[in-house]
């Protein structure tokens, strides 16, 4: 009966630690996601298929902005790409889902989709089927 609980108690003990181990990896906060965090040096490569794209400062050659594309990467809250707008929204009454234009001058030459923006996170729905596609971070919108 001792051995069965001590047993336990380490199975218990290891999936507890690469579950945190886990989410830390695949965690998407408003400066982090997964290992990529804004203002630090691109050190490492990363998988196109994954990472839509990683923007880095031509002089500093630290990273300005992310967006990724994969399902893999959430918030804390449960929230990546494929989770519904509408149910972003109903987590705060103080979000809005807003029309990201591109402008040139007083001129709309395109657009986005529409955005929610939460905590410094991005949330776009790029074809506006209340399904997020994309979530990007940026550094100058978290300064």
């Amino acid at each position: 009966m001792f051995k069965s609980r001590k047993l336990y108690f380490l199975v218990f003990s290891i999936s507890s630690f690469f579950s945190c181990y886990s989410q830390g990896n695949y965690l998407i906060t408003s400066n982090q996601i997964g290992n990529y965090k804004l203002g630090e040096r691109l050190e490492l490569s990363f998988d196109k298929d994954i990472f839509y794209d990683i923007v880095i400062d031509n002089d500093s050659k630290r990273i300005q902005s992310i967006v990724v594309a994969s399902d893999l990467y959430q918030t804390k809250e449960g929230f990546g790409v494929g989770s519904k707008m509408s149910n972003i929204l109903a987590s705060n009454n103080e979000l809005r889902i807003k029309e990201s234009k591109l402008n040139k001058s007083e001129t709309v030459v395109g657009s986005l989709g529409n955005i929610i923006i939460a905590d410094g996170i991005v949330f776009v729905d790029s074809d506006k089927d209340d399904t997020v596609d994309l979530i990007w971070i940026d550094k100058k919108s978290n300064e």
